[in-house]
């Protein structure tokens, strides 16, 4: 729903509501996940997400389930893993509609 690249204020929001910030790496993640994984990376089945992988590395596990990427084995706080999540969303937004006007 971003015209435009998410900044700082759009990270808080999105991070506001957690509760704790665990360190994982991207398999833990993706097991925490569990079920959600396929309905969560459904939207990006066609197109950027799958034919760049290592710029899209955790939207290409949540599509895919692979997790074979460089830095997968790297943990990360869930914050962190959130605030991926809202940038890679933002450049793919930006990738298929273009950058918005205000």
């Amino acid at each position: 729903m971003l015209r435009r690249l998410p900044c700082q204020v759009h990270r808080e929001i999105v991070l506001r509501t957690l509760d704790q910030d665990p360190e994982l790496n991207l398999a833990e993640m993706l097991a925490a996940i569990g079920e959600d994984r396929a309905a969560l990376g459904a939207p990006f089945i066609d197109g950027s997400v799958v034919a760049h992988p290592t710029v899209f590395p955790l939207l290409h596990a949540l599509t895919t389930g692979e997790i074979d990427g460089p830095g997968a084995a790297v943990k990360r706080h869930v914050s962190e893993w959130g605030g991926r999540a809202l940038m890679e969303a933002g450049f793919i937004r930006m990738i298929s509609q273009g950058a918005g006007k205000l």
